[in-house]
This record gives structure tokens, C-alpha cells and sequence, in this order.
């Protein structure tokens, strides 16, 4: 990588942790070029401002999501239950890096980006999840009598939901202090639970004495 494009790579992680933090409409180039040691005139050499900054970290985004995901439909070695389970858990953990105070300041202040984050994370996560589950159906892993776009629903929701501190402040104090604080334990817990109930006995033994 040259030094102008570990400069750009530099300017565009830090503009994507602002945004995360900060939200979008709060961060200025001047917060950006703050953070960065670097003059705002160095920062609009590389790029025009911070709207096309925002578009690089969702098209780094989709495409980082979009690898991972083929990459884990495309391994011929996984069994169907494990990949079932990878994929759950990455794309999980993807969606979930897209902080609360971003996504609402998005669909206030920003909604073309918005929308295309939605019409990417029904083609890239959930339709492919969705396409997954009817396979695991037609090849004997997965309960047929389950209602499939319920499964589908509940996961996104579930998403959406467990990192959510609002969400919590509903819920009663003692239980919330036994739900795990890190992301990753939370949608392990939560895969298990939906493994639970869709898998079929046969496909639960597999998975269990892997």
C-alpha cells in the first residue's frame, strides 16, 4: 500500500469511529482532522468532504459483509449446521457494528444511504439467511413445520434489540444483570436459542458431537 492510499485508509477509519460514536451530522472535518494530528486542507486533498467519507465506510461495509458471507456459503468443508451457525454469528456481529446513535441519525438526516444499507442487508444477510434456512428444510436438517420469515423476523429483530442499551431500560433490573455485556456472547446465546428450536434432532446430534 503507497503512501497516499494508507493515508486514505487512515482518514477513513478515523471518520468511521467518529461516526459510530458521534453519529453522523455531529462530526465535522474539523473533528476529523483533529483526531488525526492533520490539517482539514490535507484531509479534502484525499476526499470532498464527509458525506463521500460516510459512503466509503458503507461501501467498505457491504463489501467486507458480502465477502464474508460468500465465503462462509462457499466452504465445501463446513457441515450444514456449522455453517448455518458461522453465518448467523458473522452477520450478527456485522449489523451490529452499526452503532444505535449512527442508524437513527441516518434515517433522520441522511436517508439514501440509509436505504441503501437496508436494500443491502436484505440481499446480502437476510435473503441469503433466508435461502439458507428453505435448504436446510429440503435437505432434512431443519424442522419443515417451522414458520420460516418468523425465524428470519425474530433474528433481525433480535439484532437489533440485544445491543441496544433502550432496550434494556424495559426490562427489569435483575434480569437485565444476567444477560452477557460483550456482543458476541449475547448472539451466542441467542443463535443456540433459535438452534434449539429449528434444528431437527438428527442435525442437533451433529452439531453437539462436532
Amino acid at each position: 500500500m503507497d503512501k497516499q492510499a494508507a493515508n486514505k485508509k487512515k482518514i477513513q477509519d478515523t471518520a468511521k469511529q467518529l461516526f459510530l460514536t458521534q453519529g453522523y451530522t455531529k462530526v465535522t472535518m474539523d473533528d476529523i482532522a483533529l483526531q488525526l494530528g492533520m490539517s482539514k486542507k490535507t484531509l479534502y486533498k484525499h476526499f470532498k468532504g464527509k458525506y463521500e467519507l460516510l459512503s466509503k465506510v458503507i461501501e467498505e461495509f457491504k463489501r467486507k459483509t458480502g465477502d464474508g458471507v460468500n465465503k462462509i456459503l462457499n466452504d465445501t468443508e463446513l457441515e450444514y449446521a456449522t455453517k448455518l451457525k458461522t453465518m448467523l454469528k458473522f452477520i450478527a456481529v456485522e449489523l451490529s457494528d452499526i452503532s444505535p446513535v449512527l442508524i437513527e441519525d441516518l434515517q433522520r438526516n441522511v436517508p439514501e444511504l440509509w436505504r441503501e444499507i437496508n436494500a443491502y442487508k436484505k440481499e446480502a444477510a437476510f435473503n441469503r439467511f433466508s435461502r439458507l434456512i428453505e435448504e436446510g428444510v429440503k435437505k432434512g436438517h431443519i424442522n419443515p413445520e417451522i414458520n420460516q420469515p418468523l425465524v428470519v423476523a425474530l433474528y433481525a429483530s433480535g439484532i437489533s434489540n440485544l445491543i441496544n442499551a433502550e432496550f434494556y431500560s424495559s426490562m427489569p433490573e435483575e434480569m437485565v444483570e444476567q444477560i452477557p455485556s460483550s456482543p458476541s456472547e449475547i448472539f451466542d446465546h441467542m443463535i443456540n436459542i433459535i438452534y434449539e428450536g429449528i434444528l431437527t434432532e438428527e442435525t442437533k446430534k451433529c452439531l453437539h458431537s462436532s
